[in-house]
Order: C-alpha cells, then sequence, then structure tokens
C-alpha cells in the first residue's frame, strides 16, 4: 500500500484533518500521486477519495507522462569526450530493485554472499564515502568503487573495479540501469 493512501486511510479512521493539524502537519503539501501498478490514483491534495482507472487510455496517459519525464532527464545529460581511449565497457542491466547489493551481483557476477561480505567489510564506496549497508538505492550519476586487491608493485596504489550508473528507467518490471563498468582500474589504495 503507498504512503499516501495510509494516510487516507489514517486520517478517515481518526476522524478528519483536525488531529494532524493539531500536530503540525499538514496535507496541502501533497499533491496527486499515481500508482498505475494497483491502477488506482489518488486525488490532489489528497482528500482521501479514490478512484480507479476505469480505462486503458487513462492508463496509457499516465505511462505516456511518465515516459516523457524520463525522456527529458535522458536529453539533459551529455557526454563529454576527453579525447582519452574508452577502457570501459557500457552495459545495460535489468534489475528489480536499484539496491546496491543486486547491482553488483549482476556487474561482478559474483554470488550474494561475496557481495554482502564486500560490503560490510568496507570494501565498496559510493560517490568517494564507504558504505556499510547493502540495501544503499542507487541513483543517477553514482560512481561505485569495488577494492580488489593493492596493487603489488606499490602498497600505496590498489586495483578496483568501478562501475558508474548513466541513467536508468523505471519500467513495468522492474529498472533498466545503463551503467559505465571498469573491470580493472588503479587508483589510490583508499582501504589501507
Amino acid at each position: 500500500m503507498n504512503r499516501v493512501l495510509r494516510l487516507s486511510l489514517l486520517r478517515h479512521s481518526l476522524g478528519g484533518t483536525n488531529f494532524f493539524r493539531g500536530q503540525g502537519l499538514s496535507f496541502e503539501k501533497l499533491t496527486s500521486v499515481e500508482v498505475t501498478d494497483r491502477k488506482l490514483m489518488t486525488t490532489p491534495l489528497c482528500s482521501g477519495k479514490i478512484r480507479r482507472i476505469k480505462t486503458e487510455k487513462d492508463n496509457k496517459t499516465i505511462k505516456e507522462k511518465l515516459s516523457s519525464f524520463q525522456e527529458e532527464l535522458n536529453d539533459e545529460e551529455e557526454e563529454i569526450d576527453d579525447g582519452l581511449p574508452k577502457d570501459y565497457k557500457e552495459k545495460s542491466y535489468h534489475l528489480s530493485s536499484r539496491r546496491i547489493d543486486s547491482l553488483l551481483h549482476r556487474v561482478l557476477g559474483r554470488s550474494n554472499t561475496e557481495v554482502e561480505k564486500m560490503i560490510l567489510t568496507g570494501k565498496v564506496r559510493i560517490n568517494d564515502e564507504r558504505v556499510s549497508k547493502k540495501s544503499y538505492n542507487i541513483d543517477k550519476g553514482d560512481q561505485i568503487d569495488v577494492f580488489l586487491e593493492v596493487y603489488p608493485e606499490n602498497d600505496k596504489l590498489a586495483n578496483i573495479s568501478r562501475v558508474f550508473i548513466k541513467h536508468y528507467e523505471i519500467k513495468e518490471n522492474g529498472y533498466h540501469i545503463t551503467a559505465k563498468f571498469w573491470k580493472k582500474m588503479l587508483v589510490d589504495n583508499w582501504k589501507g
């Protein structure tokens, strides 16, 4: 059940909005929320009235709005050519969630337990910060570094795998994530 629907049901079960106004909470800031999976749509300002999407035409217009919004986001990004050789692979992944553990499982080709151990032992960084939760949700523009090993010739350097999230799209059956993947990259040793 979505959050707005739960708030709406709670509001009606408590007998109005006076309880929430006394607590300093306001529903005026909320806008219309569309839930296409269940074919439900809440009305503006969360008045608690819910209507079923009666026709496929309504469902189609909602999907068109969502796809046009995603296209606008994709049009905004431009890739800058720095003249260096391409040493990465650009891949597309289909995942059921945006969790870091499921993404690394697919990208690195390692088991879920190995990925979980890497995250919990501090071998994974996102945007130059260590991550200790395997439930972290990735976002567009995230740079994920996975520590592989210390460079044998110099202990101040390390080999890592890097994943850069270019963008993701929300589809009916999950997330389609496009990422750049460097299998082995030499950087400063941030682990030791």
